[in-house]
């Protein structure tokens, strides 16, 4: 029998051991507001992993910092006092004071329970994550949460998840409900609630996006995908299918490896008591990801499909989807670097190419 997460409390029952890992790239400001809200959640029996994934702005040292600044005492009880506020903490920091802090052997640095990861340079979202990952079940963790540095989560987000994950023992990958951190002027828009995968004719994408909730995607339920903003994975799951694929660096990795998880039997949850609010960054709208996107839809395809499918996808992709979006660059965004770099996406995409962009 299952025990309900209200039972911890009791001998009888141990909580799941969840990681949670952040990946920073040149955004600590964001980082420190995860973490900030992280610190307030409910779940008892966490640990948070920061992977930075060669930032040249400092960030590394600025995590030290906040750390250094904001007792751990106040950070737990959610205390609002001066010393514990975000907005000072990151003052201080600002102003170059420097923590101790101690060497973990090649894993980096422990800092009050939370581990600093530095790789040595920018390794992707994939790679970037699996770094920790491996961290992560090295350390025996029961799952692992992968968390966009720029969000900001509910005080139950991880409660509600664990509650599905410990429910659902068949389910390898569990998601929340994703909002907007702000969308003309409201925290109530959803950005994704469960995703939708269609492999023919090619496309992947969010259910809820845009629309105000009013509860409509309130029932938990299998779905095809959960993004990787937010994503919780089974444990066990990681052992058998492995880790996400490096070779996409960015886009599409998530879709990919709730795909391949499907196939050895594990499916996707989504799981709307679980709130997450994301910012979706300037960071995230960049041009060069127009190149990923485009790039490894193909590799997507090309892995999941059939022969037949992929040669039946080719033809429709090229016929209308091409040259919708390269209008759009050209017309709606007047960015012809958006072109060109939308088009050597496709190309390296087909060809199976990797590639470089600036």
């Amino acid at each position: 029998m299952t025990l309900a997460l209200s039972d911890m409390n009791t001998h009888e029952y141990e909580a799941p051991k969840i990681s949670i890992i952040l990946l920073n790239w040149n955004n600590w400001k964001d980082t420190l507001d995860c973490l900030h809200s992280l610190h307030q959640i409910t779940y008892p029996r966490y640990e948070v992993i920061i992977v930075d994934n060669g930032s040249t702005d400092g960030s590394l040292e600025k995590i030290r910092g906040y750390y250094a600044q904001v007792s751990t005492a106040d950070r737990l009880s959610g205390n609002s006092s001066e010393e514990a506020d975000l907005t000072s903490a990151s003052d201080r920091v600002h102003n170059g004071e420097k923590p101790e802090y101690k060497p973990i052997g090649n894993d980096g640095f422990e800092i009050r329970g939370v581990t600093l990861i530095g790789n040595e340079e920018n390794r992707g979202y994939a790679e970037g994550n699996n770094v920790g990952i491996r961290l992560a079940r090295k350390r025996g963790s029961d799952a692992v949460v992968l968390l966009n540095n720029d969000t900001i989560v509910d005080p139950q987000f991880l409660t509600e998840l664990v509650k599905a994950y410990e429910h659902q023992p068949s389910a390898g990958f569990f998601g929340p409900k994703v909002y907007y951190c702000e969308n003309n002027g409201r925290k109530d828009v959803i950005s994704f609630a469960g995703g939708i995968c269609k492999k023919w004719p090619g496309r992947c994408y969010p259910i809820g996006k845009n629309e105000v909730d009013t509860g409509q995607f309130d029932a938990i339920r299998e779905v095809d995908y959960v993004e990787g903003s937010c994503l919780m994975v089974r444990a066990e799951m990681i052992d058998n299918i492995g880790l996400l694929d490096p070779t996409f660096f960015a886009y599409w990795e998530d879709i990919d490896w709730c795909v391949r998880g499907k196939r050895a039997g594990y499916t996707s949850i989504y799981v709307p008591g679980a709130r997450v609010w994301h910012k979706i960054s300037a960071a995230n709208v960049g041009k060069a990801n127009i190149y990923f996107m485009a790039r490894n839809r193909f590799w997507f395809m090309k892995r999941h499909l059939s022969p037949t499918q992929y040669r039946l996808f080719l033809l429709y992709f090229f016929t209308w989807p091409f040259w919708q979006i390269s209008a759009s660059l050209v017309f709606y965004r007047r960015s012809l670097l958006s072109l060109q770099r939308f088009w050597l996406g496709t190309f390296h995409g087909v060809r199976r190419q990797q590639g470089t962009i600036s």
